[in-house]
């Protein structure tokens, strides 16, 4: 079948590939006017498939982890320490992984940047997306006639964020600010996390990664200000220079779930788009790891006839999404 997948971010180039390699004719768009991946953190996944799927090269590791938490080092969150956390890095309470008590995770790690399979249709610097009158891409803003920027297919995966088709609906979200640096003049090895629980400290977690430090923000920071954390845990005298990155819709504060489901479905029953990655669902949970049940199962509903479609899609929208495949991060 003709698939198009919109966003060629990393969910977008999950997307392709898995549907490329089940036998579907896929095309990928992206805004920009050309596909250069990068992620502002660390990306490090439970299970293998999710690099298998991008096509990159990855290694399996043992990421350590403590918490900072009142000017000391802990071990192990406590119930308070998480209500704080999730308050602090998406405004509710959430249960969240900082309650595992498991102080080391096996985690696959990607050595190389995502590709795109061979034989994906890739079309770079497409601004504007109209699906009133059918799928159409346009350079501008809008177009009479369908000319060369018009396309059909059989079903749409899509990967921006959900507000974009939705203008009456306003969503919440906060940027996170990254910051990167070597470490330097000595020789690292070891992969650690630490999460920052403090309310009132804007940092939320630092990750040594081999011989990377990376620091994210829910502001803007000066890294070289928190001096005594990166003096705890051993590294402030062997950074080097920080750089700054900034993630646009970075945190998500959740809105009514009701509603979003419903946009959701509005976009499956009515446009046959498929909504696919955090931003397009607008959900704050959901992480890599759980999506690959998600698009076997928009694969399944692309295949399916019409009415059949249309059942299925509510009653999984209604019960499935929200209550199987979600994991807090």
């Amino acid at each position: 079948m003709n698939i198009g997948v919109i966003g060629a971010g990393l969910s977008g180039i999950f997307a392709a590939n898995y549907l490329n390699s089940k036998g579907h004719d896929v095309s990928i768009f992206e805004s920009n006017d050309k596909i250069k991946f990068h992620h502002n953190g660390v990306l490090r996944f439970e299970n293998d498939y999710v690099p298998h799927y991008l096509s990159a090269e990855y290694k399996k590791v043992d990421i350590y982890k403590n918490f900072i938490f009142e000017d000391k080092i802990e071990n192990k969150a406590n119930l308070s320490m998480n209500n704080i956390y999730s308050l602090k890095t998406n405004g509710g309470l959430h249960r969240r992984s900082i309650l595992k008590e498991d102080l080391t995770n096996e985690r696959y790690i990607l050595k190389t940047s995502p590709k795109l399979n061979n034989g994906i249709k890739v079309y770079e610097g497409h601004k504007f997306i109209d699906f009133e009158r059918g799928f159409y891409i346009f350079d501008k803003i809008y177009s009479e006639e369908k000319g060369k920027d018009f396309f059909e297919f059989d079903a749409v995966v899509s990967t921006i964020p959900l507000s974009l088709f939705f203008e009456d609906i306003k969503f919440n979200y906060n940027p996170i600010y990254v910051y990167s640096a070597d470490i330097e003049d000595i020789e690292s090895s070891i992969y650690q996390t630490y999460y920052v629980i403090d309310y009132d400290n804007p940092i939320y977690r630092i990750t040594i990664h081999e011989n990377s430090i990376i620091i994210e923000s829910v502001d803007k920071i000066d890294p070289l200000k928190f001096r005594n954390i990166l003096s705890k845990i051993g590294v402030y005298k062997y950074c080097g220079i920080f750089s700054e990155r900034k993630t646009a819709y970075g945190k998500i504060t959740n809105i009514d779930d009701n509603l979003r489901r419903k946009s959701i479905l509005k976009l499956t029953r009515e446009k046959n788009i498929y909504s696919f990655g955090r931003f397009a669902v607008w959900k704050s949970n959901l992480v890599l790891d759980n999506m690959l049940s998600d698009i076997e199962t928009i694969d399944r509903f692309i295949k399916m006839g019409k009415e059949e479609r249309e059942y299925e899609c509510s009653t999984y929208w209604s019960y499935e999404w929200s209550e199987k495949n979600f994991d807090f991060e």
